[in-house]
């Protein structure tokens, strides 16, 4: 047992040289929480594929890796009130985009820190980066969706962003904004049918200049959208996770190395 073990449940998986708390390559943590019921198969069929295809897993006692902590040009931040919930930001390799519905969603955060003056004073501080605020997708007869990775993704190595159409239609302007300023191509995916499996919930996977992302196998059109694109998938079909209120991005997260995870650690254990 590793000091990692301690508190954590960490299998790791595609090591076939002696195991080093310190080897360094990309590391895929997925949560698969010991109370995970009926969602326990799901999440272990996550970890197998992703394993399967040759990347580092390590599983972890915790239900959303994505909230714990952000990672972003190879910088660390653990969950504060600004970042504790994972889904509010989607991380390409050179810019993000951060949730504008703050009046509604970070209110209460914002009276904790009074001398944050705005969100945006916050996130430049953190991360000296070019970021864009969009409201979040408005869904029928419901609050707005906070969490952007349920209608966004960012495959910035391939110089896309995927999004939904209906959040796209709401927020048009902003979404041209990017695609000329970062000379994206937006991808629109109708996935409406699909909507109550949060298909575009993915994992986008850069390493050894290959992308691979990982998706619901039921959900069809963004399939067919990674597919046009020629970018590697990973599979898993996912019906029971989304009632939880996310998929396959949010149960998990990445880091470069357990050197450094040991660091953050705490960060995902709740502590």
């Amino acid at each position: 047992m590793t000091s990692l073990e301690s508190k954590v449940r960490l299998v790791t998986r595609n090591t076939d040289s002696k195991f080093s708390v310190k080897e360094r390559g990309l590391y895929v943590l997925v949560g698969i929480p010991e109370d995970a019921d009926d969602t326990l198969e799901e999440r272990q069929d996550v970890a197998d594929a992703i394993s399967k295809k040759g990347f580092n897993v390590v599983e972890v006692n915790c239900h959303w890796p994505r909230d714990k902590y952000v990672w972003f040009k190879n910088s660390y931040v653990h969950s504060h009130p600004y970042y504790d919930e994972g889904g509010c930001f989607v991380f390409g390799k050179t810019y993000f985009v951060a949730s504008a519905d703050k009046d509604i969603y970070w209110d209460y955060r914002i009276r904790r820190i009074k001398q944050m003056e705005t969100i945006e004073d916050r996130l430049k501080e953190i991360h000296d980066s070019d970021f864009y605020m969009i409201p979040s997708l408005k869904r029928r007869g419901q609050d707005p969706e906070m969490h952007l990775d349920l209608s966004i993704s960012i495959i910035e190595s391939r110089n896309l962003m995927l999004v939904d159409s209906r959040h796209y239609r709401q927020q048009k302007r902003i979404f041209e904004k990017i695609a000329y300023e970062r000379s994206q191509k937006v991808v629109l995916v109708n996935s409406e049918d699909e909507a109550r499996l949060w298909p575009m919930n993915i994992l986008i996977l850069d390493c050894k200049g290959k992308t691979t992302a990982v998706a619901n196998a039921n959900c069809r059109k963004v399939l067919k959208a990674l597919n046009k694109h020629d970018i590697d998938i990973i599979t898993v079909p996912i019906t029971n996770l989304p009632s939880l209120g996310g998929s396959i991005r949010c149960i998990t997260n990445t880091v470069e190395c357990l050197s450094v995870y040991n660091k953050i650690k705490g960060s995902v254990e709740g502590n």
